[in-house]
Order: C-alpha cells, then sequence, then structure tokens
C-alpha cells in the first residue's frame, strides 16, 4: 500500500515492527524482505513516484576545499527507487581482501569477513536476476569466443555483470501493491529523531511535508536507508536540547567519506588493429552483459604499496567517453534540466541511441562498434579505491533547505597514495601492452606532472561511501558490525556510508547483500526490541 502525505493520505493507526527511511536500493531491497517474512513494515520516502524538481532541491549543499564534487546534486535522485531509476546497473562483488586487513593500507579491513556475506551476495544475485549469469572469466572468454589475455603475473583480466532490472521501484511493484505487512509512505522527509529520556531508544522519526505538515511515525526499529550522503546528513542535525547525539560522542559521522576516483589517464593507440574488440567498452552472452576489467593482483598491490584499483577501455568522441556522455545526457533529459542540453549533445545522443538500447535489451552478440577513427579514440580509464582513513568528510552548511534543515557540505579529497596507486596502475599496463604488441599505452601528460595538475581532471563516481563507518567500537565507527547505530539499542544504518573500505568495485551490490543481510538480523532480534507502541501519524 502506498500513502502520499502530500495527498492527504492518512496512514492511521498500524502497529509496525519496523520502520525503514529512504526507498532506493537498500530501502526497498530491505523492507520487501522483512514484510515478505510476516514483519510489519513502513517505509518512508521523502520523493514522490516521480522526480521533482522541487523535491531534488533538498539535496543541493556546499563544496568545500577538496576536490570538485558532482554527485553531491546529480548522482542522487529524491524519488521512489532512488538512484536505481537512473543508473546502468553495473555488479561487482568486492574481492575477499578487501574485508581483511592490509598492511599497507591504513584502516582497511571490515569487523566482518566476506564468508559472512557470501550467502548474501548469493541471494542479491537471484535479486537482480543473474543467479545463473556467468561469473567466471574463463567461462566468459570462451562464450565470448576470444582467447583469454595472458598479461603476465602483475594484471589481471575480469568482468563486471549488470543487471537489467536496474529501477527498483518496478522490480518490487508487487511487494509496494500488494503485500498487505509493507506501507510505503511518501513525501516523509526525515528531519530527526525522537528519543526517550535516558536518550538510548529511538521512539519516533519526525518528517516534514514541503506542505508543512509534520508527522512523528513510531516503531520498535529503525534504519537509516538514506544514500551515502543523506544518512550523514540527517545524524549531524543539531538536537532540540543541544546535546550530543549518542551516535556521535566520539565525533565520527561524517567523518572518512570516499568516492572512488574515477579518470582517464592514458590513450591507446592500437598497432595493425590487434586489441580484440572483446577489451573495449561493453559485450554481452546468452543476454548478460559485461565490461573487461583490469586489476593488479594482491601481491602486486602488497608489493607497490597500492591501493585497490580497476581500469577499463572505452571510446572517446570529441574527448569524453561515449558511454558515459549518451548516460548523462539522457539522465539530464529525465530530469529536465534542459538548460544543459546544447545541440552537440543531442547529436552525440543520436549517434549512440542504438548503443543504450543494447544496454536495457542486450543483444546475443557485443556491440558493434565502429575502430578508432579521426574523431575517435581508445582511452584507458581508472576507478581507483580511496584510503579508508581519508581526509574527507560530510560536515552541515550554515544554510537551510525548505524544510529547516542544514543542508550537507561535502570536502572530497584525494590522497598521495591515491595517485601512487594510479601511476603504478598506468605504468603495468602500459608494459603488458607493449610487451604483447596490442597496443601503444600513452599516460596523459599531467600524470607525472606537479600533483594539482592531475588532481583537478578527477572526478566522482558517484558512489559515497563512509560517514557511518562500521566498526568494533564508537571510538572507531558510527554502527556496529550488525549495523546498530553506537549508543541506541534499535537504530541501524543501511547505506554505502557503512563500508569501511570499499575496493574498487561499484558498491551496489555489496549494498545489497547488507541489506538481506540486515533483514535475518532484524528478524531474529524481534523478539528482544524494545515495546514502542503502535504507529501513529501524530
Amino acid at each position: 500500500m502506498i500513502i502520499d502525505l502530500e495527498k492527504n493520505g492518512q496512514i492511521g493507526e498500524r502497529d509496525a515492527e519496523v520502520c525503514v527511511v529512504g526507498a532506493g536500493a537498500a530501502g526497498l531491497t530491505l523492507a520487501a524482505s522483512l514484510a515478505k517474512r510476516g514483519i510489519r513494515t513502513l517505509l518512508l520516502e521523502a520523493g514522490g513516484r516521480r522526480y521533482s524538481p522541487r523535491d531534488q532541491d533538498l539535496y543541493a549543499g556546499e563544496i568545500g576545499e577538496g576536490l570538485a564534487f558532482n554527485g553531491l546534486y546529480d548522482g542522487r535522485f529524491r524519488l521512489l527507487g532512488g538512484s536505481t531509476t537512473q543508473w546502468a546497473g553495473q555488479i561487482l562483488e568486492l574481492d575477499d581482501f578487501i574485508f581483511e586487513e592490509r598492511s599497507w593500507v591504513d584502516g582497511s579491513g571490515w569487523p566482518i569477513s566476506k564468508a559472512d556475506l557470501a550467502p548474501y551476495y548469493r541471494k542479491a544475485a537471484e535479486l537482480e536476476g543473474l543467479a545463473d549469469a556467468p561469473s567466471d572469466a574463463e567461462k566468459i572468454w570462451a562464450l565470448l569466443d576470444t582467447k583469454p589475455p595472458a598479461w603476465g603475473p602483475d594484471l589481471i583480466a575480469a568482468f563486471s555483470n549488470f543487471t537489467l532490472r536496474t529501477n527498483f521501484a518496478s522490480l518490487f511493484d508487487e511487494a509496494i501493491n500488494g503485500d498487505q505487512n509493507l506501507v510505503v509512505v511518501l513525501h516523509a522527509n526525515a528531519c530527526g529523531f525522537v528519543l526517550d529520556e535516558d536518550g538510548t531508544t529511538i521512539l519516533g522519526v519526525r518528517c516534514r511535508t514541503l506542505e508543512g505538515d509534520e508527522k512523528i511515525f513510531r516503531a520498535r526499529s529503525f534504519v537509516l536507508c538514506m544514500g551515502g550522503i543523506e544518512t550523514s546528513r540527517l545524524l549531524l542535525q543539531p538536537s532540540e536540547d543541544g546535546g550530543v547525539a549518542p551516535w556521535n560522542r566520539e565525533k565520527m559521522v561524517g567523518r572518512h567519506f570516499q568516492d572512488h576516483l574515477l579518470c582517464y589517464v592514458a590513450d591507446i593507440v592500437e598497432e595493425n588493429a590487434k586489441l580484440p574488440g572483446a577489451y573495449l567498452d561493453f559485450v554481452a552472452a546468452q543476454g548478460y552483459r559485461f565490461q573487461h576489467k583490469l586489476k593488479l593482483p594482491l601481491a602486486v598491490q602488497r608489493r607497490l604499496g597500492t591501493l585497490d584499483i580497476g581500469g577499463f577501455i572505452t571510446h572517446f568522441t570529441g574527448g569524453y567517453d561515449d558511454m558515459a556522455r549518451a548516460y548523462e545526457t539522457v539522465r539530464w533529459i529525465r530530469t529536465r534540466r534542459y538548460e544543459k542540453l546544447k545541440p552537440s549533445r543531442l547529436v552525440h545522443l543520436a549517434a549512440n541511441f542504438h548503443k543504450l538500447l543494447w544496454h536495457k535489451i542486450p543483444y546475443s552478440a557485443s556491440i558493434a562498434t565502429s575502430r578508432a577513427s579521426s574523431g575517435r579514440s581508445l582511452k584507458l580509464n581508472v576507478n581507483c579505491e580511496q584510503n579508508p582513513l581519508t581526509d574527507g568528510r560530510i560536515t552541515l552548511s550554515s544554510a537551510r533547505d525548505a524544510l529547516g534543515m542544514f543542508r550537507a557540505k561535502v570536502d572530497w579529497r584525494a590522497s598521495e597514495q591515491e595517485l601512487h596507486s594510479i601511476r603504478k596502475f598506468v605504468e603495468i599496463v602500459r608494459e603488458a601492452f607493449r610487451e604483447r604488441a596490442v597496443g601503444l599505452v600513452s599516460p596523459v601528460p599531467s600524470l607525472d606532472r606537479a600533483e594539482g595538475e592531475f588532481i583537478s581532471t578527477i572526478r566522482d563516481s558517484f558512489h559515497h561511501l563512509g560517514g557511518t563507518r562500521m566498526a568494533v567500537s564508537e571510538q572507531n565507527g558510527v554502527v556496529d558490525p550488525n549495523l546498530r547505530l553506537f549508543g541506541t539499542r534499535n537504530g541501524f544504518v543501511c547505506s554505502t556510508s557503512v563500508f569501511p573500505s570499499a575496493g574498487y568495485a561499484n558498491p551496489t551490490h555489496t549494498l545489497l547483500a547488507l541489506a538481506l543481510r540486515l533483514a535475518d538480523h532484524l528478524e531474529g532480534v524481534r523478539a528482544s526490541a524494545p515495546d514502542i507502541g503502535e504507529v501513529a501519524a501524530e
């Protein structure tokens, strides 16, 4: 059942056991899983069914003195389904070693193991429609009828996968509209928690609409699934009594904010067109989509002191990644940012539209793509992990939004270890390509110049990580290994903000695994949860 507070929807009195705040990838997955188990669940979404610039404005904020950061506004979407309404659907697991301490990477490792998440990774794959998709690289190469590249001991060839089920509002439509244990409330903008007298039990979450109405929703347990930036923003809002929030006694909320560094690092000049098509852009087999990745083995990372990093080769036209630019143009159209749509953008979209269609309905074969031409070139790009204890941080701006909440301020930083990792990666790829005569890798000139020149070319990946770090103690994080907020009995966070370290992989697949694991945990503790009483719209 769906209720829209801006349309005078009445929720009445219901006995909810769990209140989930945020209906994106994590929130929908968690809420639907809980409801399916017979757990009465309330799902609060700040936006509506469709994108609205009025709702989206609540995401506007301030960029600090660090790197330029487009993801604060462009990488978040305030509506039912969240960012899944706009993403490409790339799926990657974190490697086993990301969960372990790496002596050369400060703050690395998780307080849970990869084995703890393994069964939930499998369940996430089922949810994504990828349970039967080939995941072994050798099998994928065989399906592509291509000989696997033998890069040598310093470089690994791997693949990422893609789900066709990108919009989770559609994926969970049956649960949203038909499960009697699930109530979805739209335009319920969470503005803060109501705590009991000792400040350790959450009694309710206070929500406001842009029309000025305020309601308090009560439950026995509360889970924030608001995204990597918005979660920290809510937890940093000052309390009514001016005291220190129980989850921020150690001032850890918002600290160690990360994103994957995304940058174009080298041109690839083919020699006699020997670079196989399967190494480029995107490929398909058995109706599944893949992208070829270049990775550094753990032993090489240890030897060189690098962070985790992955490279991929794409076609550029006029200095822009063809697919990334086409996706961005479609995103601007769907979000009605028409002021950005110059004629050249629309021409480029028309030339690449068949590829976007292929991404939604992949053929049994790969994209038919032309070779490099005078206006088209091949480039090596990287996604680089950030140091887990990065100086990046989310704080509050002095400006307030239409709800009266302080807006987010994002200070995104890059460290010397990240730049070192990128440079070493390019060196290894260049040597591997040279030895096998498949292409001349020519690094961008700024890569080895003054630090600031190359840093200015780095972009964020819309992967908002850290800020409510998972740890074994509140001195080092904001949530415990079961995602419970330190200092509370019944508050939880399920967001990419809990990632202590992130590798180079896209985070959504791991987030879904965490959501499914949390559903098991909440089911296990439901009998001992504090008896808060009935859900009411006060």
